[in-house]
C-alpha cells in the first residue's frame, strides 16, 4: 500500500519540478538578456535594478570589478558604441535558488589596419533567487582565441585521417 502511494506522490509532484525548473530558465535567460540590453545602453540604472549588491565581473582582460565600479563604467559620458553580436549555444542550468547561464557571444571589431575582424567571447552569468526574484551575482568573459587559418587546415586535415 506505501509504494502506490509513494508512486502516486511522486507523479503528483514531477510536474510541478519540471515547470518550476523551466520557469526558472526563462526567468533567467530574460534577466541575462535586460542585462545585455541594458550594458549596450548604457543605462546604468537598470543594471543596478538586475544585479546583486554582491555583484562582481571578471572582464575579457581579466579586471575583476565589484558593484559599484562595475557600474561607474556604464555612465553617458563613458557611453561607446557595441558592436553587432549574436548569441549562441546557450545553456542554463538550475541549481535550487542559484542558476548558471553560459552561451557564446560574436561578433566583429573594425582592426586597427581598418579591416574587421569576427571575435568570439564566452560568458558565464551566476543568478541567485533572493526574495523571490532573481539577481546576478557575477559574470565572467573569456575571450576566445582566434584559430590561425594555417592551423585550421591541419585540423581540418587531420579529421579526414
Amino acid at each position: 500500500m506505501r509504494a502506490p502511494l509513494l508512486f502516486l506522490a511522486l507523479s503528483l509532484v514531477a510536474p510541478f519540478s519540471v515547470c518550476a525548473q523551466q520557469t526558472s530558465e526563462t526567468a533567467v535567460a530574460q534577466l541575462v538578456k535586460s542585462f545585455l540590453a541594458a550594458e549596450q545602453n548604457f543605462d546604468a540604472t537598470t543594471l543596478s535594478r538586475l544585479i546583486d549588491d554582491r555583484f562582481v565581473e571578471v572582464s575579457p582582460a581579466g579586471k575583476v570589478d565589484a558593484h559599484d565600479r562595475f557600474l561607474g563604467f556604464y555612465t553617458t559620458e563613458k557611453r561607446v558604441e557595441f558592436p553587432p553580436s549574436t548569441i549562441s549555444e546557450e545553456q542554463i542550468r538550475v541549481f535550487g535558488n542559484t542558476a548558471i547561464d553560459t552561451f557564446k557571444v560574436s561578433f566583429t571589431m573594425p582592426g586597427p589596419d581598418g579591416i574587421t575582424h569576427a571575435r568570439e567571447l564566452r560568458s558565464t552569468f551566476v543568478a541567485q533567487r533572493i526574495a523571490g526574484s532573481w539577481k546576478l551575482v557575477a559574470s565572467q568573459h573569456t575571450g576566445v582565441r582566434p584559430v590561425p587559418a594555417a592551423a585550421q587546415v591541419d585540423d581540418k586535415s587531420s579529421k579526414q585521417r
